[in-house]
């Protein structure tokens, strides 16, 4: 768990390979930690595009401020957007 169980936001940057091509990825969410972060990163894609965990490759993982994120649900469970 993250420091005082501060919840952090992450802006997440990869790729996947799916029938021998790359799909690029950014993704923005709220995590505990890094460790969470990646967890729901390989859940998402896993799900959303039957994607194996060790097709899933990580590029970059930053902790950004809210105010940074493009994603309007982060930025709305962030207290930023009504």
């Amino acid at each position: 768990m993250g420091q005082n169980g501060e919840v952090k936001v992450f802006r997440i940057e990869g790729y996947y390979v799916k029938k021998r091509k790359k799909i690029f990825f950014s993704e923005e969410m709220r995590a505990l930690s890094k460790e969470h972060a990646l967890e729901l990163i390989y859940s998402n894609i896993g799900s959303r595009h039957r994607v194996k965990r060790r097709d899933v490759i990580i590029e970059e993982i930053n902790v950004i401020s809210p105010k940074e994120a493009k994603n309007v649900v982060v930025r709305t469970l962030s207290g930023l957007e009504m």
